[in-house]
């Protein structure tokens, strides 16, 4: 199945990667890593994050996955040949602050996955 980042999520993951690059060399390379075998995960696998924001009445219902060595969360959504990460959200900073993304069509851009 294929993986796309939404722009937003996109930008995200710019900043992380310039923010783990600025505390210590090699350590953006480390998160990328982890991110693509994250996406990987998803690709192969799309039901395999819970479903996020349980009480959310909408159609296009969002889950998440939580990346194993990183405080982060994917949150994505699923379409019948796609998966989208809307946003790549730490664990402890502002909570639920992606809900407005799951509703929002935009285009998207897909994750390049090294093989």
């Amino acid at each position: 199945m294929k993986v796309d980042l939404s722009p937003r999520a996109r930008v995200e993951l710019g900043e992380i990667l310039e923010y783990y690059a600025a505390q210590q060399s090699g350590l953006d390379v480390e998160f990328l890593t982890e991110f693509e075998f994250s996406s990987r995960q998803l690709g192969q696998f799309p039901e395999i994050g819970s479903v996020a924001g349980g009480l959310m009445t909408s159609v296009r219902r969002s889950r998440r996955l939580i990346m194993r060595r990183f405080p982060y969360l994917l949150i994505y959504t699923l379409a019948q040949d796609s998966v989208t990460i809307v946003a790549i959200a730490h664990q402890s900073r502002r909570p639920g602050s992606w809900r407005n993304r799951v509703e929002e069509a935009a285009p998207t851009y897909a994750v390049g996955l090294a093989a």
